[in-house]
């Protein structure tokens, strides 16, 4: 074995030891074993406070359609969580895009099947309520649109029902698609909301999407 490659070993050597991957090596196996073509996956969450900890898993396992009484969160050092997502069919190339909206994605470790994500604990901060809840407002629309970025479905729920009650022609088309999107979403209950405000032209009854 070469210097370089000895060096590799090492890192990742203590990297397990850090990351604490014992878990996650069973349930890879658990998967191969059960020969459905899913498999586990894991992702390095650092920095994470402690209260967003169950908002950040939720997100991801709906973000993954991950098994949920097979996937679990686990505390590490200093701030730090393995989360693992079981019975998904996700890539790591996939799963980096996902937990990009977490904050700053430093490594990828194809050999443990982890993605290392340090967050951005900004995300979880409020935008001013009297912001958010007044139209006349020059800020309401921005920051309503922002809203509907954010992980917490409630968040993005509360900003779907202030925008529409938003003149439809204020709104751009791009934030009316994401707001018919997320009414034919599982996000948003489209029962309380008037999905045919943000249609142009004559008003049409958006239908959900029956998922399979």
């Amino acid at each position: 074995m070469n210097h370089e490659a000895e060096e590799k070993e090492n890192r990742l050597k203590e990297l397990k030891e850090r990351i604490g991957v014992k878990p996650l090596e069973d349930e890879i196996q658990k998967m191969i074993d059960a020969g459905t073509g899913k498999k586990a996956v894991g992702v390095w969450l650092k920095d994470l406070n402690y209260e967003q900890r169950f908002l950040v898993r939720d997100y991801l396992f709906r973000s993954t359609n991950a098994h949920l009484t097979s996937s679990h969160i686990y505390p590490r050092d200093h701030h730090n969580y393995l989360l693992i997502l079981s019975e998904v069919t996700t890539s790591l190339e996939e799963l980096e895009k996902i937990v990009s909206a977490l904050g700053t994605v430093e490594n990828t470790y194809p050999e443990l099947s982890v993605v290392e994500v340090k967050i951005n604990n900004e995300i979880f901060t409020e935008r001013p309520l009297e912001k958010l809840t007044s139209p006349a407002g020059i800020d309401f629309y921005l920051l309503n649109i922002k809203e509907l970025e954010s992980i917490s479905l409630d968040r993005v729920k509360s900003a779907v029902q202030r925008l529409s009650s938003a003149e439809p022609k204020i709104l751009r088309a791009d934030v009316t698609q994401k707001l018919i999107g997320l009414l034919n979403s599982d996000a948003v209950d489209s029962k309380q909301i008037s999905a045919g405000r943000f249609q142009h032209g004559p008003r049409k009854q958006v239908q959900r999407v029956k998922r399979h």
